[in-house]
């Protein structure tokens, strides 16, 4: 049986391509095996070898020349994946640092997001051009047909249970059984980590994240913890041997990860890194706090299963919503706790006594028409495509040794530019030309990744966003050359 997460084949011959463009053995300007060789080699049907070359030269990493073939662009090899953050840590431990509210930093966020002139070029959400509205409006019509539903009325308990139990069927597709009954529907996936937090973390408690964090980790201030970051890989996710070592130095409660298409890194963890996470965590009595908000935006042939499907010791509250793969607007989610869906139910009782009835009743009929999987069809053909489009303008526009990362799902790219570039520098200057981007310096309690930021590529590919990444690019070479 193939594995869970093995790519399409496609990707897997790009892939391929990739690593040779890379190693030196396809040099920059060199011809690449045609079709019919490369399909004898690897024994798949040209069409296959086409798709992949063609996914190539949307990323302008290949050039097609009439009636001789494709060819290694001379201007842009194969982009490189970013550093990560492992070189921006110590090789000591340092001590876990408290959350303090930084209202200047919400008001800032808060003007330049309302401003309707800004493009928000790292976006982390899909754009709403992909979503069939006329899908999801009959569903949301129907939600009123359906004899006996009050969809006006309080959800009283775990929340609309026909939802619950397409929940339970998708989750089952992933190799997660979950039941019905341990599934409790929230407000989206904000409300449903901060059930999680609520439920878990007390004053001077240590958390572990990954770093880069994730914004929404920023919520953890209110609960007075102490946050310790563990370095992450762009490809793999979190160090799990650093985190090993702090397991043995300090009294960590609780650890939050996103192992399936981190923002903003995009990395995927593979099943065994999953496993051996969830069994360390269980050794020591940590909760994990799974954020599965990306796992259905992939690009692999099969869904990547959840660290949550690893879990034998009931040690894994997993949150999700539709916001990351439907709209944001949908403000669906959930909360999967196994033993503990009644403390997580009364939990999210004292904050909201009630979810969104009809919105759960239009989702329910979404996933029930086949309309959802059609849509992450569609969601993930335009995100890889769309991608490709994000990597040629990159490599296109932007410094030489600008390295960007190639998820395999999600909608972020983590960008790593030359080393004597400012990310903070960049987002000022590109915000008075109404372009918003996040420096990585952003995603960090402490001063890391000065000369990263985060590009999102979940929106319709437009003239605008392509010029936005070409200002981009002009302000970085700007900064270059002041210092030379």
């Amino acid at each position: 049986m193939e594995n869970a997460l093995s790519p399409r084949i496609y990707q897997q011959v790009a892939d391929r391509i990739t690593e040779q463009i890379r190693s030196g053995v396809l040099p920059p300007g060199s011809r690449v095996p045609s079709l019919r060789l490369l399909s004898r080699q690897m024994g798949v049907n040209m069409a296959t070898i086409n798709r992949a070359y063609w996914m190539l030269e949307n990323r302008g990493i290949l050039e097609s020349r009439p009636s001789s073939g494709f060819y290694v662009r001379p201007e842009a090899a194969a982009p490189s994946a970013p550093s990560g953050s492992k070189g921006d840590f110590p090789l000591q431990l340092t001590s876990p640092k408290k959350l303090t509210s930084n209202l200047e930093t919400f008001k800032y966020m808060f003007s330049a997001l309302a401003n309707p002139s800004n493009l928000f070029v790292s976006m982390g959400i899909p754009g709403l051009a992909v979503l069939k509205s006329q899908s999801l409006q009959k569903s949301l019509r129907s939600s009123y047909a359906r004899p006996g539903l009050k969809a006006l009325d309080y959800n009283w308990f775990l929340g609309y249970e026909p939802l619950r139990r397409q929940l339970a069927r998708h989750y089952l597709d992933c190799g997660l059984e979950v039941p019905p009954n341990q599934i409790v529907m929230t407000s989206g996936a904000v409300e449903s980590l901060n059930v999680a937090y609520r439920l878990l973390m007390r004053p001077g408690d240590i958390v572990a994240v990954e770093s880069p964090i994730i914004l929404s980790t920023m919520c953890l201030q209110h609960y007075g913890v102490r946050v310790l970051e563990i370095p992450s890989d762009p490809e793999q996710g979190m160090d799990l041997d650093f985190l090993e070592r702090a397991l043995k130095k300090f009294k960590i409660r609780s650890c939050l990860a996103m192992p399936n298409f981190r923002n903003p890194m995009g990395s995927l963890m593979s099943d065994e890194r999953k496993k051996r996470l969830v069994e360390m965590l269980a050794r020591k009595g940590v909760t994990l706090i799974e954020s599965d908000v990306y796992g259905d935006v992939h690009f692999g042939k099969t869904r990547p299963r959840p660290a949550k499907a690893f879990d034998k010791a009931d040690n894994v509250i997993l949150v999700s919503s539709f916001s990351k793969s439907v709209a944001p607007g949908v403000k669906v989610g959930w909360v999967l706790a196994g033993g503990r869906t009644m403390d997580v139910f009364a939990t999210r009782w004292v904050n909201t006594n009630g979810t969104n009835t009809l919105m759960e009743s239009a989702m329910a009929d979404f996933m029930e028409r086949g309309e959802y999987r059609r849509h992450l069809r569609k969601l993930q053909r335009h995100c890889e495509e769309s991608l490709g489009r994000l990597t040629q303008a990159v490599l296109k526009h932007f410094p030489e040794g600008t390295k960007v990362g190639q998820p395999k799902g999600g909608v972020v790219s983590w960008v790593e530019l030359p080393e004597k570039v400012d990310g903070l520098r960049l987002h000022k200057e590109a915000l008075a030309q109404n372009i918003l981007v996040f420096p990585g310096p952003s995603f960090c309690l402490r001063p890391r990744f000065r000369n990263f930021i985060s590009l999102g590529f979940g929106s319709r590919w437009t003239d605008r966003l392509e010029k936005a990444i070409e200002t981009l690019g002009q302000l970085a070479k700007k900064q270059l050359a002041e210092k030379h």
